[in-house]
């Protein structure tokens, strides 16, 4: 998806969120290189929120695959 987003779409920003128990989402968010925002109203819920922005993909994308 990030791909799609930064290469077809040409979006400066991804971001993603998941419930704040949801640690297993979190870790995943976190390998691919995004950062924690913090808890944020997304949908009408308090969520974990992260983000990343298209050159960090481009970055950890290389040092992953």
């Amino acid at each position: 998806m990030a791909d799609f987003a930064f290469g077809r779409l040409h979006a400066q920003t991804l971001y993603a969120v998941c419930h704040p128990e949801n640690s297993a989402s979190m870790a995943v968010m976190v390998r691919l290189g995004m950062h924690y925002r913090g808890i944020e109203d997304w949908y009408a819920q308090k969520l974990a929120s992260y983000e990343i922005r298209a050159d960090s993909w481009s970055v950890a994308r290389n040092s992953q695959f």
